[in-house]
Protein backbone atom coordinates (compact mmCIF):
# COMPACT_ATOMS: atom_id res chain seq x y z
CA UNK A 1 0.00 0.00 0.00
CA UNK A 2 1.13 3.41 -1.09
CA UNK A 3 1.39 5.90 1.94
CA UNK A 4 2.56 8.91 -0.01
CA UNK A 5 0.10 11.20 0.75
CA UNK A 6 0.34 10.43 4.76
CA UNK A 7 4.10 11.32 4.56
CA UNK A 8 4.06 14.51 2.17
CA UNK A 9 4.08 17.79 4.50
CA UNK A 10 0.92 19.29 4.08
CA UNK A 11 -0.01 22.98 4.66
CA UNK A 12 -1.62 23.83 8.43
CA UNK A 13 -5.45 23.85 7.84
CA UNK A 14 -5.74 21.55 5.29
CA UNK A 15 -8.53 19.00 4.86
CA UNK A 16 -7.74 16.00 3.33
CA UNK A 17 -11.03 13.81 1.84
CA UNK A 18 -10.47 9.80 1.18
CA UNK A 19 -13.06 8.66 -0.66
CA UNK A 20 -12.99 5.37 -0.82
CA UNK A 21 -15.13 2.44 -0.67
CA UNK A 22 -15.76 2.07 3.31
CA UNK A 23 -14.44 -1.80 3.19
CA UNK A 24 -11.34 -0.78 1.62
CA UNK A 25 -11.08 2.11 3.92
CA UNK A 26 -11.04 0.04 6.79
CA UNK A 27 -8.80 -2.05 5.26
CA UNK A 28 -6.02 0.84 4.02
CA UNK A 29 -6.59 2.51 7.36
CA UNK A 30 -5.66 -0.23 9.96
CA UNK A 31 -2.87 -1.01 7.21
CA UNK A 32 -1.76 2.62 7.58
CA UNK A 33 -2.00 2.60 11.10
CA UNK A 34 0.24 -0.71 11.36
CA UNK A 35 2.63 0.93 9.02
CA UNK A 36 2.84 3.82 11.71
CA UNK A 37 1.76 6.41 8.85
CA UNK A 38 -0.17 9.30 10.48
CA UNK A 39 -1.66 12.25 8.66
CA UNK A 40 0.26 15.54 10.54
CA UNK A 41 -2.13 16.91 13.81
CA UNK A 42 -2.61 20.07 11.72
CA UNK A 43 -4.54 18.24 9.00
CA UNK A 44 -8.24 17.72 9.33
CA UNK A 45 -9.09 13.91 7.79
CA UNK A 46 -12.16 13.19 6.58
CA UNK A 47 -13.63 9.65 5.00
CA UNK A 48 -16.32 9.74 2.82
CA UNK A 49 -17.71 6.54 2.21
CA UNK A 50 -18.09 6.04 -2.29
CA UNK A 51 -20.89 4.11 -1.99
CA UNK A 52 -22.67 5.46 -4.73
CA UNK A 53 -21.99 7.01 -7.81
CA UNK A 54 -22.83 10.86 -7.14
CA UNK A 55 -19.47 11.38 -6.10
CA UNK A 56 -20.03 15.60 -5.77
CA UNK A 57 -22.73 15.42 -2.91
CA UNK A 58 -20.71 13.30 0.08
CA UNK A 59 -17.89 15.64 -0.60
CA UNK A 60 -19.98 18.85 -0.14
CA UNK A 61 -21.86 17.09 2.82
CA UNK A 62 -18.48 16.75 4.42
CA UNK A 63 -17.51 20.44 4.17
CA UNK A 64 -15.95 20.77 0.60
CA UNK A 65 -16.97 23.77 -0.63
CA UNK A 66 -14.83 25.26 -3.76
CA UNK A 67 -13.61 28.53 -2.01
CA UNK A 68 -10.17 27.79 -1.38
CA UNK A 69 -7.33 25.57 -3.75
CA UNK A 70 -7.22 22.07 -3.37
CA UNK A 71 -5.30 19.12 -4.36
CA UNK A 72 -7.02 16.13 -5.40
CA UNK A 73 -4.73 13.37 -5.34
CA UNK A 74 -5.63 9.66 -6.87
CA UNK A 75 -3.93 6.65 -6.11
CA UNK A 76 -6.54 4.37 -8.13
CA UNK A 77 -8.75 5.99 -10.62
CA UNK A 78 -11.91 3.97 -10.54
CA UNK A 79 -12.38 4.50 -14.13
CA UNK A 80 -12.96 2.27 -16.80
CA UNK A 81 -13.18 4.17 -20.00
CA UNK A 82 -12.58 7.25 -21.49
CA UNK A 83 -16.38 9.05 -20.62
CA UNK A 84 -15.67 7.94 -17.00
CA UNK A 85 -12.53 9.46 -16.98
CA UNK A 86 -14.29 12.83 -19.00
CA UNK A 87 -17.43 12.78 -16.05
CA UNK A 88 -14.16 12.51 -12.98
CA UNK A 89 -12.59 15.65 -14.65
CA UNK A 90 -16.29 16.99 -14.98
CA UNK A 91 -16.75 16.87 -11.13
CA UNK A 92 -13.31 17.46 -9.67
CA UNK A 93 -13.86 20.93 -12.07
CA UNK A 94 -16.86 21.75 -10.55
CA UNK A 95 -15.83 21.60 -7.20
CA UNK A 96 -11.83 23.11 -7.57
CA UNK A 97 -11.37 26.65 -7.88
CA UNK A 98 -8.29 28.02 -9.76
CA UNK A 99 -5.03 26.69 -8.25
CA UNK A 100 -6.37 23.61 -7.87
CA UNK A 101 -3.94 20.67 -8.54
CA UNK A 102 -5.11 16.74 -9.77
CA UNK A 103 -2.56 14.77 -9.81
CA UNK A 104 -3.59 10.90 -10.57
CA UNK A 105 -1.43 7.52 -10.81
CA UNK A 106 -3.68 6.67 -13.79
CA UNK A 107 -1.94 6.01 -16.85
CA UNK A 108 0.51 3.65 -14.77
CA UNK A 109 -1.93 1.43 -13.45
CA UNK A 110 -3.61 1.10 -17.03
CA UNK A 111 -0.81 0.06 -18.76
CA UNK A 112 0.71 -1.98 -15.86
CA UNK A 113 -3.33 -4.35 -15.34
CA UNK A 114 -2.03 -5.04 -19.16
CA UNK A 115 1.87 -5.85 -18.78
CA UNK A 116 2.91 -2.69 -20.44
CA UNK A 117 5.86 -0.81 -18.37
CA UNK A 118 5.14 3.01 -18.56
CA UNK A 119 7.96 5.77 -18.99
CA UNK A 120 6.91 10.27 -19.61
CA UNK A 121 9.46 11.05 -21.97
CA UNK A 122 10.27 14.45 -22.59
CA UNK A 123 9.34 16.42 -25.84
CA UNK A 124 12.91 17.88 -26.53
CA UNK A 125 14.62 14.06 -26.14
CA UNK A 126 12.30 12.50 -28.35
CA UNK A 127 13.24 15.54 -31.22
CA UNK A 128 16.95 15.32 -30.47
CA UNK A 129 16.42 11.66 -30.75
CA UNK A 130 15.35 11.94 -34.36
CA UNK A 131 18.08 14.19 -34.92
CA UNK A 132 16.18 17.71 -35.33
CA UNK A 133 16.29 20.63 -33.11
CA UNK A 134 13.33 21.06 -30.56
CA UNK A 135 11.23 24.10 -31.21
CA UNK A 136 10.94 26.71 -28.19
CA UNK A 137 8.14 27.21 -26.44
CA UNK A 138 5.08 25.33 -24.41
CA UNK A 139 4.58 21.75 -25.35
CA UNK A 140 0.89 20.64 -24.41
CA UNK A 141 1.15 16.99 -25.37
CA UNK A 142 2.57 14.66 -22.44
CA UNK A 143 4.64 11.84 -24.49
CA UNK A 144 4.79 8.32 -22.55
CA UNK A 145 6.63 5.22 -24.07
CA UNK A 146 4.88 1.88 -23.20
CA UNK A 147 6.68 -1.08 -23.59
CA UNK A 148 5.04 -4.45 -23.42
CA UNK A 149 6.65 -6.35 -20.39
Amino acid sequence: MDTWPYRLRWPPSTIIFDESPERVFQRAAQKLEDAGARIPRSCLFIHVPLESCDVQQPLCSKGLNGTRPSIWALQVLPVRTLVSFEEMLHVVSSLAMKGSLFIVQWMDQLFMRNRFKVETVSYSKVVMSLGEKPTLGDHKSILFVAEFA
